[in-house]
């Protein structure tokens, strides 16, 4: 399975954080953990472990996104204040 967010499909730029896209990769989340469970139970460890790694890809990438609108924020608003003296 790949995520959709990492696809090597060009055709597709990478989500915009404002877009429903964000909202595409968490439901897509919630599906792998479902799926991690059930292969688990099953006894399927390997490929368990294999969709944990897509998994943690795809919240590291969600984590990047709120990082880097912290920062925007942080920027702008040390922006309007002006240089402390």
């Amino acid at each position: 399975m790949m995520s959709a967010v990492f696809s090597s499909d060009v055709s597709h730029p990478l989500p915009d954080p404002e877009s429903t896209s964000v909202k595409r990769l968490l439901d897509e989340n919630e599906y792998i953990i479902q799926l991690i469970s059930e292969l688990s139970r099953k006894g399927n460890f390997v490929e368990a472990a294999q969709m944990q790694l897509i998994l943690q890809r795809n919240l590291t990438y969600l984590v990047s996104l709120v990082d880097r609108q912290s920062l925007e924020e942080i920027s702008s608003s040390l922006e309007s204040t002006g240089p402390r003296q």
